[in-house]
């Protein structure tokens, strides 16, 4: 996997969903939905965790980013997945526990070989 400058958005968000999904499934979390959308909202992975359904927004940063991937997350980024999120609980009115989670890579390399992975659970709100 090639994370060149050009594409890098692309290809790296593609190969952090496919990483994030071998993650959770490995602390036994049960993927249900990949870039599960609403309008023009989308939401990267949403897992089981036992009895709670969990929306993951995943972000890949370079390590030398400005931002990293978790502070990237801006008001208006909220404000989007919030409506997602919103719009699979009007669809799924049996779910009764949900959280948010952000899964971050931050890689060294343009081949996506070195990289640090973190999970932060319980990791925005829906307020």
């Amino acid at each position: 996997m090639s994370c060149s400058v050009k594409g890098f958005q692309k290809r790296c968000g593609t190969w952090g969903e496919s990483q994030a999904a071998v993650l959770l499934e490995g602390k036994g979390f049960r993927v249900i939905h990949r870039n599960w959308r609403h309008a023009h909202e989308e939401i990267d992975l949403i897992a089981c965790d036992g009895e709670i359904v969990v929306f993951v927004e995943v972000r890949v940063r370079r390590n030398r980013a400005l931002v990293p991937g978790f502070e990237s997350l801006t008001k208006r980024k909220r404000g989007a997945l919030k409506r997602a999120a919103l719009a699979f609980l009007e669809q799924y009115p049996e779910v009764q526990f949900y959280r948010w989670d952000v899964v971050e890579y931050r890689i060294a390399d343009a081949q996506c070989r070195h990289y640090d992975a973190m999970h932060y659970e319980n990791a925005l709100t829906m307020e």
